[in-house]
This record gives structure tokens, C-alpha cells and sequence, in this order.
């Protein structure tokens, strides 16, 4: 009788090396097609609203347009962002609330 030999053969060691190459192509596509550049996102433009007002001393006004029309932010020198309480924007830290 033969002893069981232990190992891989040489097809499966070629299957699995094709099978990771195909998952790490598929994976640099996805994030290629994925590193395309973004508008900034609200909460991005009311931080840069409120940093561009306490580093010039003046109030900034950033308009924003959504499904009911356009409000006006209006970012002050001492970091407050004053607007319509439906855009959901806390006054005193110029971050988005949580919509409840």
C-alpha cells in the first residue's frame, strides 16, 4: 500500500493564485471608479463657511438649495451660524442636528 501524500497539487496552487488575482483586479477597478471627485457634502460647506468667518473677522453667507427652496446660512466671526431652524443647523456649533 501507499502512504497518503500530503500537499497541494500543482493545478490547485494555479487555481487559487487566478482566483486572487481576479479578486485584487476587481478590487483596484472598484476604487479607482470610486476616488472621482466629490462636491462637498453640507456639512463640509457650513465648516468651511464657519472657518473662513472666524479666520477673516467677517460673517460669511453660504446659500443652500434643497426640495423646498433656498435658505442663506450666515457663519459668524465668533463661530455661530445663524439660518432657518429647518435647515437643521446648530447655532452654536455650526453642525447638523440629527433629523428626528
Amino acid at each position: 500500500m501507499r502512504a497518503a501524500r500530503a500537499g497541494v497539487t500543482l493545478i490547485e496552487l494555479i487555481v487559487v493564485i487566478a482566483l486572487l488575482g481576479l479578486i485584487a483586479g476587481m478590487t483596484t477597478v472598484s476604487m479607482r471608479a470610486d476616488s472621482g471627485v466629490h462636491s462637498p457634502s453640507l456639512a463640509q460647506r457650513i465648516a468651511s463657511a464657519r472657518r473662513d468667518a472666524i479666520r477673516t473677522g467677517q460673517p460669511t453667507e453660504l446659500a443652500i438649495t434643497d426640495s423646498v427652496g433656498t435658505h442663506v446660512l450666515r457663519a459668524l466671526p465668533d463661530g455661530r451660524v445663524l439660518g432657518e431652524p429647518s435647515t437643521g443647523v446648530d447655532v452654536t456649533t455650526g453642525e447638523l442636528r440629527d433629523a428626528r
